[in-house]
């Protein structure tokens, strides 16, 4: 029987490891959560890195899951530094310790609070484009093009040029694009995809009064209709369209000349998430409430989610709703509040192919209205 030694802050510098062994970190029993060196503290600016991803991240979302606070997002067209939030109006602005860099299996954060706070708990979603390694990126059957070039990476321009950047990821039906205003009704841009979007999600990164306006093909279909991500408001319709939905097409998506999505020519910038369905991997589309309760797969994906986004588009008040299979099933975040999670599961729960409803909550089932949703596989 060996005797334990009693170490302390003074002899923990000296502690006796087996041959060629050596400690990183030491940390006191009865102490806080500061490396006695110093080296590795829990509030030390250190970066720690977010592991595990089998990709490289292009846009990554995350949100405080245990106390409030804003969202925050970022992609690798406008910078990784360059930070924006769904439940907000502000502009873009830059976090030096937020996230600082995308990782070719995560991604890497400093000690700020939207993304690594001490004793947090954090959701991170997170989507592969083709990366940021010139203005126009396209993957496509596993391969990536890159060229400063539109037509050379096979993308076709619209109407808008200026500031416009892409990276599109074909094979999953998803891009970032960026561009500048030229403040014209019916303007287009090209999106990098091979089919039209379904949903479009676009920000003014230069104003701090403008909402995330999205658009929802076959819910949104007239010029008018237009939803906001950091809104509680049912569809809105107004005299000055978001969104020319004629003009969509499998290159480009077109927008009106309000603010929000092509205001002052030359001087407001955008950054628009774009997605289409992929069968078997996602899917954009919508449905209504009053689905049976009980019942697993009501709303059937044709996959087994591993995300889910809801909007109640009939309801004001109802609330943007995300649910994902990597935290408990059936507890929501809220892309347009700055809220910790919430347990939903005695409204709804994601099932082995779609969606499974266990009461009439307004935020996802209530008969007579009208809900949109995007999923994608696990």
């Amino acid at each position: 029987v060996t005797a334990l030694q009693l170490e302390t802050t003074t002899t923990a510098s000296s502690l006796s490891f087996p041959s060629g062994e050596t400690a990183l970190a030491t940390y006191q029993l009865d102490g806080n959560g500061d490396d006695i060196s110093g080296a590795y503290s829990a509030i030390s600016t250190t970066d720690i890195e977010y592991t595990g991803m089998k990709f490289q991240p292009d846009w990554v979302w995350i949100k405080r899951k245990s106390s409030n606070e804003d969202h925050a997002l970022f992609d690798s067209v406008r910078g990784i530094q360059r930070q924006i939030s769904s439940n907000l109006t502000a502009a873009g602005y830059t976090t030096t310790n937020a996230v600082s860099s995308f990782d070719s299996n995560g991604f890497t954060t400093g000690n700020n609070g939207a993304t690594n706070a001490l004793n947090q708990t954090y959701a991170a979603w997170n989507w592969k484009a083709a990366g940021f390694a010139n203005a126009f990126n396209v993957l496509e059957g596993g391969t990536v093009t890159t060229s400063s070039s539109a037509a050379t990476a096979g993308i076709t321009a619209g109407t808008i040029t200026t500031g416009w950047n892409v990276s599109a990821n074909r094979d999953a039906g998803f891009s970032i694009v960026n561009y500048t205003a030229n403040g014209t009704s019916g303007a287009t841009i090209g999106h990098g995809l091979s089919q039209e979007a379904d949903l479009v999600i676009v920000k003014n990164t230069n104003l701090s009064t403008q909402s995330w306006n999205t658009y929802v093909k076959d819910v949104t279909d007239t010029n008018a209709k237009y939803l906001m991500l950091n809104s509680t408001n049912a569809i809105n319709n107004t005299a000055n369209p978001r969104f020319i939905v004629g003009n969509f097409s499998s290159d480009v998506f077109s927008v009106g000349n309000d603010n929000a999505t092509n205001g002052i020519s030359g001087t407001d910038t955008y950054i628009a998430y774009c997605f289409h369905s992929v069968a078997g991997y996602s899917k954009v589309d919508s449905y209504q409430g009053g689905q049976t309760l009980n019942t697993a797969n009501q709303v059937d994906f044709g996959f087994a989610p591993a995300f889910v986004l809801i909007k109640n588009t009939t309801d004001s008040g109802s609330q943007w709703m995300i649910f994902d299979d990597k935290r408990t099933n059936g507890y929501a975040l809220f892309p347009n509040r700055n809220v910790f999670e919430e347990d939903y599961s005695s409204a709804l729960l994601l099932s082995s192919q779609g969606l499974e409803f266990k009461s009439v909550n307004i935020n996802v089932n209530k008969s007579g209205s009208t809900y949109i949703f995007m999923a994608i596989a696990s």
